[in-house]
């Protein structure tokens, strides 16, 4: 099989939105969230598992990201997310919620502020084609809310590839609206493994970098979605499989969350994962 190439460096798309808060009017008609999402409900465990990352830039500006308790202190989400924060983890602020409205003048004071980012090693900025887009964050006890830590997949399915996965995240519910106003709403959606990409089959292993999964049919991760977790029910329990990368569209790419998207596959970094999580608890 032929593997994936530079080709996607052409299409390449961080689901990360930067926006910039020019004080606009919220409006529910333009709920920014995952596309083809349903909002998740108050009594589900995804609400107390995920976390909204609101990442301060220049000029009012500030950026959305997804993230997921993988420990009591610790947050699991994208390394393109943060990779420039780790000598300023204070510009982080973490939320949660299935209503959040970072331009909320109490945003700042009620949310909890990140003490310590930790990226990868591997991971290279600007090619998260390449895989190892994952970085930890631990977050102050200030203003945490109660909350559910998630588990990784402890062993992996030969047949893994036939399941369903569920997908989360704060980020846009429709890749053409540019501009989409309004509180985000933390929404889920189901998608499955691509059969192939750019002409490609798509042969996804236990050792494979990255998680292909088929967004063609409208649904699936877009801005604001990076770092968010796609999980998969395994007998009676739910596992953390994937963090969201990229997304990527050859066909056409001024719409590539209409194409795949790239998560990174969390199994073959269960080590670091845990071991990283150990030694920032321990701070």
């Amino acid at each position: 099989m032929k593997k994936l190439g530079i080709s996607l460096l052409l299409c390449l798309l961080a689901a990360c939105a930067d926006r910039q808060d020019r004080g606009l009017v919220y409006s529910s008609e333009h709920d920014a969230a995952i596309m083809g999402g349903q909002p998740v409900n108050q009594e589900s465990q995804l609400q107390s598992q995920l976390v909204y990352l609101y990442i301060k830039g220049e000029n009012r500006s500030f950026a959305d990201c997804t993230g997921v308790y993988i420990s009591n202190h610790v947050i699991l989400t994208a390394a393109h997310c943060v990779i420039d924060l780790q000598d300023q983890p204070d510009r982080i602020r973490i939320s949660s919620g299935i209503d959040i409205n970072p331009r909320d003048p109490k945003f700042l004071s009620q949310s909890s502020p990140a003490l310590k980012v930790v990226v990868h090693p591997g991971y290279r900025p600007g090619q998260a084609f390449k895989g190892f887009d994952l970085a930890l964050v631990l977050v102050s006890n200030e203003n945490q809310k109660s909350h559910q830590v998630i588990s990784l997949l402890p062993t992996w399915p030969e047949d893994l590839y036939q399941y369903d996965f569920q997908i989360s995240g704060y980020g846009k519910v429709l890749e053409y609206n540019v501009e989409e106003v309004g509180p985000l709403k933390l929404r889920q959606t189901t998608v499955q493994m691509a059969e192939s990409f750019n002409n490609l089959p798509v042969q996804v292993t236990s050792a494979s970098r990255h998680l292909i999964f088929d967004q063609t049919q409208g649904r699936g991760a877009c801005s604001g979605d990076s770092g968010g977790p796609a999980t998969v029910q395994v007998g009676d329990q739910i596992y953390l499989v994937g963090i969201t990368s990229i997304a990527a569209n050859l066909k056409n790419m001024n719409h590539a969350c209409s194409g795949v998207s790239f998560y990174t596959n969390l199994y073959p970094l269960r080590s670091w994962v845990l071991t990283e999580t150990h030694l920032l608890e321990k701070n």
